[in-house]
């Protein structure tokens, strides 16, 4: 049969968007792969091209992930009721299952380009239907986002002053996303700990990076990317999860408060420094966040239609945040502890037997899908929960950590809420809480709403546990989805308040606004300042960014260059590894330094560092000194004092850079 002309007109215009893409993605890949063979020290527009393909990457990774937890969700049965919950439900565990198949390749030993290229189009068959309904569904889901946007202009006007500072803070976050990493902690495990075990081909026990052995899943997405060649796709992944956990706090507040309160929680939930300095760079704790609170929102959707499904998703959305970080714990104590107590309440409507069925639809989820990471952790260390719980005693970078604190006892705890808004995160004093949350006392003022009163609850026990540890705010990030959303449940009450109605619907939008522009126009001044845009187009190279960003990369790049030289790099006081492509071990714990410091004579010095075949040391003072007001006992600055006087018998300089100095290990003692 021939068909007719105006049939492959049709057919034609149906494909050709397709083969578009599809040419545009090989321009882009190929033009990432011309960039990535030219030098590191050469600047080139070309690089353009690699910032698009960590972009190709995310929407692929985000695509396929959303994929894959459609499939999930059909093999449960469970349908959520709007567009945007399903997605969001999908794509939180979707996420979950690519890290989980990363994590059961490198626990095989199969972590190799070609078994990930493997698994990854193994997860695309298999939900290859919605993946295809997905790409259907893009342009219905972008034009319910603009009339979401559209209808907030038309009824609430002051609020929506705030979308273009949102838009633009979104487009300053992007650009910081898109630079190489740069962050301390990013390059001292979250990205180095993949890198290594992409090279071992299996991931296997870290043993001079205690934080390397924690639950990893968000980070077994970010040695995907390592993989496919971008170390970029870690921080815009990581800024997409910000973006996710806006929409699930806005599709929250809309079904269970206002659209106007969803807008307010959310758009308070970024109006803070974490997001501008941690959302951008491949940290987890928007991960986590994303996965306990989504937990959170099926446990109450379980609690509204009493559907035991939405039970087992929150459950197993919980085991996936307990494979995130050691810190889901704290939501998974509060809904485990609520979920016994609902348990033993209907004993005598479904029987023990059927209570304890109930329990267990959402214990086992947990259970079983946080368990690899906390056995792994059995067998290699003998603690589920390595370096924690049961710690060296001699480990003194916990030690320095557990000091990180504002002053206890009853004054200080009374006070602690507010030393967080007058002097900031004991990490980095410049962030700050969202300015919104200053209302939440006003709640006990005004009427009671059982489920807004349960998620102060569950902030309440989110901050309690948080204040016994390190006072540094990021930790804190996964309870303020919980008080952002009481937070906008005041505020909106005092706009619909006929009492306070003219100050409320002036006052209110000021406030979002004004805490909304505080971390957006910090950040605009920052990239600026650090000249990101230069990066970025390719006007400055990677080599020289990297120089000015992070101080020990000068001194990695030339080890680097004569490899030959280098048996093994001892780093002290700077853990970040990442760049550094020859062998070293990473003094976490201090140990290392501890024992040079305090070595008899120089001899023993040398004979430590030959038994772990150390031919250089590497000591950032700048660091160690940052440390020093957090040590109590005085015994970092002892130490430091004491290497200083005895150095020179063991170790001659090489190149001093930034406060760090690079040492040569000499054979002999000198004449």
């Amino acid at each position: 049969m021939i068909a007719s002309p105006a049939r492959d007109v049709r057919t034609g215009a149906r494909w050709l968007p397709a083969a578009v893409g599809l040419a545009g993605i090989a321009a882009i890949v190929a033009g990432h792969a011309l960039a990535a063979s030219r030098p590191a020290d050469e600047a080139s527009p070309l690089v353009i091209a690699t910032h698009l393909y960590a972009l190709v990457l995310l929407a692929g990774l985000l695509w396929l992930a959303a994929g894959t937890g459609q499939v999930l969700l059909r093999w449960i049965g469970l349908k959520p009721e709007s567009r945007l919950e399903r997605l969001l439900l999908a794509t939180a565990l979707g996420l979950g299952c690519v890290g989980y198949a990363v994590l059961g390749l490198g626990l095989a030993g199969l972590l190799y380009r070609p078994m990930l290229v493997a698994i990854v189009a193994g997860l695309a068959v298999l939900a290859r239907h919605d993946l295809i309904l997905l790409l259907r569904e893009a342009p219905a889901l972008l034009r319910a986002v603009l009339a979401a946007r559209q209808q907030l202009r038309a009824r609430e006007p002051g609020l929506a002053r705030a979308l273009p500072i949102l838009e633009l803070f979104g487009v300053v976050l992007l650009i910081t996303a898109l630079a190489p990493p740069t962050a301390n902690d990013v390059l001292a495990y979250h990205m180095q700990a993949p890198k290594h075990f992409l090279q071992l081909g299996r991931i296997a026990p870290v043993w001079d990076i205690g934080d390397a052995n924690m639950p990893f899943t968000i980070d077994m997405l970010y040695l995907l990317g390592l993989a496919f060649g971008s170390d970029e796709l870690a921080g815009v992944l990581h800024l997409s999860m910000v973006a996710l956990v806006c929409a699930a706090i806005y599709a929250f507040g809309r079904r269970y408060l206002s659209e106007r309160a969803g807008w307010i929680a959310a758009i308070a939930f970024v109006s803070t420094g974490i997001v501008q300095v941690f959302g951008t760079v491949p940290n987890v704790e928007y991960g986590l966040t994303l996965f306990d609170f989504l937990a959170v929102y099926a446990f109450f959707r379980w609690r509204e239609s009493q559907d035991r499904r939405w039970l087992a998703l929150s459950g197993g959305l919980v085991g996936f945040a307990l494979g995130t970080k050691y810190f889901a714990l704290f939501t998974a104590a509060t809904l485990g502890l609520w979920m016994l107590w609902l348990g033993f309440r209907s004993r005598s409507r479904l029987g023990w037997s059927g209570a304890a069925v109930l329990v267990l639809t959402f214990a086992l989820p947990a259970g079983l899908i946080a368990l690899p990471w906390y056995l792994k952790n059995l067998l290699w260390f003998g603690n589920p929960v390595w370096p924690y719980l049961a710690p060296d005693p001699d480990d003194f970078n916990l030690l320095l950590t557990a000091t990180m604190k504002y002053p206890g006892g009853l004054w200080g705890s009374t006070m602690l809420p507010v030393w967080l808004f007058t002097q900031g995160s004991r990490e980095y004093p410049m962030i700050r809480p969202p300015l919104e949350l200053l209302v939440l006392p006003l709640y006990l003022l005004l009427p009671k709403r059982r489920i807004v009163t349960t998620l102060l609850v569950l902030g309440a026990i989110q901050f309690t546990f948080w204040s016994t540890g390190a006072h540094v705010l990021r930790y804190l990030t996964q309870g303020l989805p919980a008080l952002c959303l009481v937070a906008a449940y005041v505020l909106d009450r005092l706009m619909s308040s006929p009492r306070f109605r003219g100050l409320g619907r002036t006052a209110v939008p000021g406030l979002v606004i004004v805490a909304l522009l505080f971390p957006a126009i910090i950040a605009t001044v920052l990239v600026i300042a650090v000249g990101q845009v230069h990066q970025l187009v390719g006007l400055e190279s990677r080599q020289a960014y990297l120089e000015r960003s992070v101080d020990n990369h000068g001194i990695v790049a030339r080890l680097n260059e004569r490899p030959e030289d280098v048996r093994g790099v001892l780093m002290i006081g700077d853990r970040r590894g990442f760049y550094l492509d020859v062998p070293h071990w990473t003094d976490v714990s201090l140990k290392a330094f501890q024992a040079i410091a305090l070595a008899p004579d120089a001899s023993a010095a040398r004979a430590y560092l030959a038994q772990r075949d150390m031919s250089h040391v590497l000591v950032n003072r700048t660091d160690l000194l940052w440390f020093v007001p957090y040590d109590p006992e005085r015994r970092l600055i002892g130490w430091l004092r004491q290497f200083e006087a005895t150095r020179a018998g063991y170790l001659e300089v090489v190149e001093t850079h930034r406060g760090i100095t690079l040492y040569r290990v000499v054979d002999r003692d000198p004449d």
